[in-house]
């Protein structure tokens, strides 16, 4: 699996309405302007993923971290995406974080958004991916 299959699949339909600037110019949206993470084309989501630290600066869960504190922790999430590790890697923990807590703020993409058990399919094409390598 490709990071190209994952961004069109997944990210193009579930994420990038708020991880991507505004067309319009005005605010970003919380993925961009609280999460510090633009996914808004597939070279910008990839470029912004693997081997990157996490670093979003807001918590919009009471007393849950800010992701941006973990990189001086050493726990699992403190890098967005590792190839090859799903487990230690943000982007699957805040995906599958509606069955486990993610290590900081909130499960991803917002609640109910994905109907149906598709939240399942879309945790498990992600953690394909970076199990396989992370590969764009």
């Amino acid at each position: 699996m490709t990071f190209a299959e994952v961004w069109t699949q997944v990210i193009a339909v579930h994420c990038v309405g708020c991880h991507s600037p505004n067309p319009d110019g005005g605010t970003p949206g919380g993925g961009l302007r609280l999460g510090l993470l633009d996914m808004s084309t597939p070279d910008a989501g990839y470029a912004n993923l693997v081997n990157q630290p996490a670093r979003g600066t807001v918590s919009l869960v009471p007393d849950a971290a800010a992701c941006d504190t973990l990189a001086n922790t050493g726990v699992a999430g403190s890098i967005r995406v590792i190839p090859s590790a799903s487990g230690a890697s943000l982007l699957y923990l805040k995906v599958n974080g509606y069955t486990t807590p993610p290590p900081c703020s909130l499960p991803m993409p917002a609640n109910g958004e994905i109907p149906d058990g598709g939240q399942a399919a879309v945790v498990q094409e992600i953690q394909t991916w970076i199990d396989e390598g992370a590969h764009p």
